[in-house]
Parts: C-alpha cells; sequence; structure tokens
C-alpha cells in the first residue's frame, strides 16, 4: 500500500476533520514492548509531499528514513502526532492484541477529543475508542 490522500479526502468530504492513522511495531516479536505511533494530517493538504511517495512499510525503513519521513511529515501537514508503549509485562498479562489495543487508546487519547474516526492496519472494533475512560 502506498501513501496516498484517496481515504482521507473521502472522510474529510464526510465531515471528519480529524482522522488518525495508526501503525504499530513490536507486535511479531516474543518479549518486549509493542509501541504505537499515530498521525492526524492538515485536511487541507494538497497532496502527499514527493518527499513520501515511496514509504510503504516503516518496519521495512532504515533508522534515518524513518527520521527524515517523520521530519517530512512536520514539516508538510502533520497537525499533530503522538506515541504510546504497552510493555513486555503488559503484553504477558494481557496478551499482544489487548496491549496493541491499550497502546491505541492512549495515542488517541494524546491527538484527539471523544469525536473521532481513525485508520488501522489492524482489525479492532474502531467504536470501543469512543469515549473510553
Amino acid at each position: 500500500m502506498y501513501l496516498n490522500l484517496k481515504l482521507e479526502r473521502q472522510l474529510w468530504e464526510q465531515g471528519y476533520q480529524r482522522v488518525i492513522g495508526l501503525d504499530e511495531v513490536g507486535r511479531g516479536t516474543l518479549a518486549g514492548p509493542v509501541t504505537v505511533g499515530g498521525v492526524i494530517i492538515n485536511p487541507g493538504l494538497p497532496k502527499i509531499p514527493r518527499e513520501l511517495q515511496g514509504v510503504r512499510d516503516s518496519k521495512k525503513m532504515t533508522a534515518l528514513q524513518r527520521e527524515r519521513t517523520y521530519q517530512t511529515l512536520m514539516h508538510a501537514g502533520c497537525l499533530i502526532s503522538a506515541t504510546a508503549s504497552s510493555s513486555a509485562r503488559v503484553v504477558d498479562r494481557v496478551g499482544i492484541v489487548r496491549a496493541v489495543e491499550l497502546a491505541m487508546i492512549q495515542v488517541v487519547k494524546n491527538c484527539l477529543p471523544p469525536t473521532l474516526l481513525f485508520l488501522t492496519e489492524i482489525s479492532l472494533c474502531l467504536y470501543q475508542f469512543i469515549n473510553v475512560p
């Protein structure tokens, strides 16, 4: 999947002004934390910057490539970004899927008011995140 704004534009046209894209890392490890990152892109962004055109999977990027991508996002129209982690202890206690969900909830809380819609690459019940206590 290549970066584009097709889905975001559809959601913006439906009235969603803040759409958060989420991605997790650490899900494949047997021991260790899982970390989730989230980004909200400015609805006025006309297109994906040229520097981001080839970005597909952050896990396949070098640390330098990820840092350059982050800097490009920050300068090109990213409104808000946040990260959160669930520790290895949490993963062991609640399982990997729930640990990722908990980190996603924290990212969403750090980014958005309670009325939201967000995109993720893993299947979750999205509505459980709305108005999380």
